[in-house]
């Protein structure tokens, strides 16, 4: 087992959008100041580290860094083009970190 490197921080729950995207299709969340953490995980390949991250702390599995073995993985933040549910709460994160690894 190698030791993967897991960057996290805390989204902000009010979406924010650029000046072209007149329709609001596609919110922003930005990075609430100072919430960055990094974890270590001993893990086997990215997939089990994202899952430990999924479980142990949900609420910044949104747009967490992975990195594993010379191998990179980026969570985007999301937004409607993606088509993975609600992001309005911070409730409604962790239910959807949680649902894809239950």
């Amino acid at each position: 087992m190698e030791k993967a490197y897991i960057l996290t921080a805390l989204y902000d729950t009010t979406p924010s959008y650029r000046d072209w995207d007149t329709d609001c299709e596609f919110p922003m969340y930005k990075v609430i100041e100072d919430t960055y953490e990094v974890f270590w995980v001993e893990a086997e390949n990215l997939e089990e580290a994202e899952k430990w991250l999924a479980i142990n702390h949900p609420e910044r599995y949104i747009g967490a860094n992975f990195e594993l073995e010379g191998k990179c993985k980026l969570l985007p933040v999301p937004c409607k083009k993606y088509g993975k549910g609600n992001y309005e709460s911070l409730e409604a994160r962790i239910r959807y970190a949680r649902s894809l690894f239950a």
